[in-house]
């Protein structure tokens, strides 16, 4: 049964009002605390300091929250334990180091991925490599990265990363497992990137890479909790044709 345009159009219209609401709810949520004391905090220092231009100096005080200039200064590597290797991610925020993320990964995918892009082993033979060896490579492979790159700035990032662990690379001069091999560490290292940007801007990494798409103007679907939303998400999507249903039947 073909479905009214109309009715599409109309559906499509409450998904968006709903979507646009459910996106202020969250704003909501997430910054009304904070954007409260901050504000409040900058009009009271204002209000003591006495300025001659206030506005310039509320300007001032406000831009002092801003995350825009917080920049990566390097990926710290060590080892943990016998199995682990740690990596620790700085960022440089006015002149002030901050440690924004810690995280552990796995010897053995550390050392197949560093021996896919050419790390001085036989990829066979990787994973006999100890933790202090492997923890010295990738400190070596890595070093520079991300040095200077704004943490907002997801793109750079991952070129990055790209270039100093190519899966391409890999696949040309080994096989195809060394490829899977470095991508999976690639992965892994942007994953641990990923968690620190999001908790210097005090969010998760999935709201990070929502707001890194939608910067790039695409958008992802709202997560699926309840039949309401699927009711909502359907018509987010492209009217599709399902011939096997029904030869002259258009659907979703």
């Amino acid at each position: 049964m073909a479905i009214d345009g109309e009715s599409v159009s109309s559906s499509r219209r409450v998904a968006e009002k709903k979507r646009k609401q459910r996106e202020r709810f969250k704003y909501l949520q997430c910054h009304r605390d904070s954007l409260e004391r901050i504000a409040q905090h900058c009009v009271n220092r204002v209000l003591y300091d006495l300025p001659v231009d206030p506005y310039a100096a509320l300007l001032d005080r406000l831009s002092e929250h801003t995350k825009a200039g917080v920049r990566f200064q390097r990926v710290s590597v060590c080892p943990k334990g016998s199995d682990e290797v740690c990596c620790e991610v700085m960022a440089l925020a006015r002149g002030v180091k901050i440690c924004a993320h810690r995280a552990y990964l796995p010897r053995v995918l550390v050392a197949r991925g560093l021996a896919a892009v050419g790390g001085g082993v036989p990829f066979e033979e990787a994973g006999q490599q100890d933790a202090c060896t492997i923890a010295a490579q990738l400190s070596a492979v890595i070093q520079g990265v991300v040095q200077d790159v704004e943490v907002i700035n997801l793109a750079d990032i991952h070129r990055r990363l790209c270039t100093a662990i190519d899966a391409r690379k890999a696949s040309a001069a080994t096989n195809q497992e060394a490829a899977v091999a470095a991508a999976a560490l690639r992965n892994a290292l942007g994953e641990v990137l990923l968690d620190a940007v999001g908790h210097l801007l005090g969010s998760t990494s999935l709201e990070v890479a929502r707001s890194a798409l939608s910067a790039w103007h695409l958008e992802l679907a709202e997560p699926l909790q309840c039949q309401e939303d699927l009711q909502v998400w359907q018509h987010l999507w492209p009217r599709l044709l399902v011939p096997a249903l029904d030869n002259d039947a258009q659907g979703r």
